[in-house]
């Protein structure tokens, strides 16, 4: 990496840091391009030129965080044994992102609600966690584990959706972190049971009833929140 590479990617990482602490002390409202750049001792042009928007900075700090999960996989679950790699993408995500909720769940859920987990730089993302699962689905086929009939891709995808599912879930403080946890795994037994081997099901349809309560308490637990808030919320109206 040349000195100006390598100052880009310093003065990128006091970004990210800023904007961390900002929003963990004051919340996404408290999130300004003037006090980012204050907080990163930077100018508001260099905050642009190096990262970009608010919305571009908030989808960076997603991605560094996977950067980091990246780097986590390939020291501790090598792809010898494809299906506890499967395991170690969503929980390792999903513990990341639990060990800082007060950066994450705001973030998470700006970006959900924003609508930019589709389409541009934000698809690129979910596109990136996907084929996390992706490679494991893959080595798990070459092995003889899973079936070759179904796309890796797509299915890749599917594993992404249940758990980004459970993610908005938690962001949102319906559900707990086990909740999440719970409910992730299932949505990946679940996608992986359907193009299993029958030497590979027993340890998978183990593993789901092993997380199916946690799961099934999360959604119960979700299901009440629902409705008390749509009462609530019934209520307030009528007031007016």
């Amino acid at each position: 990496m040349d000195l100006r590479a390598q100052n880009t990617a310093e003065r990128k990482k006091r970004i990210l840091l800023a904007a961390r602490q900002i929003i963990t002390a004051e919340g996404l409202d408290g999130l300004s391009m003037r006090k980012l750049a204050a907080e990163a001792r930077l100018s508001v042009r260099t905050l642009y030129n190096i990262i970009g928007s608010r919305e571009e900075i908030l989808r960076a700090l997603v991605s560094a965080g996977m950067d980091e999960m990246d780097a986590l996989l390939e020291a501790t679950t090598p792809l010898s044994d494809p299906i506890a790699r499967a395991r170690a993408v969503i929980l390792v995500s999903a513990e990341h992102f639990i060990a800082d909720p007060a950066t994450y769940r705001p973030v998470l859920l700006a970006l959900y609600r924003e609508g930019t987990s589709v389409g541009g730089d934000a698809f690129s993302l979910g596109e990136r966690a996907a084929a996390m699962q992706r490679v494991a689905i893959e080595a798990a086929m070459r092995e003889g584990l899973l079936r070759t009939d179904m796309d890796a891709t797509m299915l890749g995808w599917q594993i992404f959706l249940s758990w980004a599912q459970a993610m908005q879930a938690w962001a949102g403080g319906i559900i707990d972190d086990a909740g999440f946890r719970a409910l992730a795994l299932y949505g990946l037994y679940s996608a992986l049971l359907g193009v299993a081997e029958e030497a590979t099901r027993p340890q998978l349809l183990s593993e789901l009833q092993r997380v199916q309560t946690i799961a099934r308490w999360a959604l119960q637990g979700a299901c009440a929140t629902s409705a008390k808030t749509e009462k609530e919320a019934a209520l307030a109206a009528g007031e007016k």
